[in-house]
């Protein structure tokens, strides 16, 4: 989608360097929350696209709504990230 302004991807930038921080709770979830906020600010300039006549209804109605998975998504995963986290296992040689 590189016809909307700024736009590296729906966070995929982010998202990419949340899954490498996943030894790091705080770290994971804070890009995460990166993801998140460029995913919202991506669908809102394809809002924009639309209301100036770029895109048209269907379009729009389509990219809106994979949107809104993605972002349910991360939500999902930034309330509950304890599965997506690297733990260390433990040797026995502590």
């Amino acid at each position: 989608m590189g016809c909307i302004p700024g736009n590296r991807g729906i966070g995929e930038s982010a998202i990419g360097e949340a899954w490498r921080k996943r030894r790091y709770e705080a770290a994971f979830v804070s890009k995460l929350s990166d993801a998140e906020t460029e995913a919202a600010e991506t669908q809102v300039w394809a809002e924009v696209a639309f209301r100036c006549g770029y895109w048209p209804e269907a379009t729009f109605g389509e990219l809106d709504e994979h949107h809104n998975r993605i972002i349910g998504k991360l939500v999902h995963m930034i309330d509950n990230p304890r599965p997506w986290l690297i733990v260390a296992r433990k040797t026995g040689h502590e």
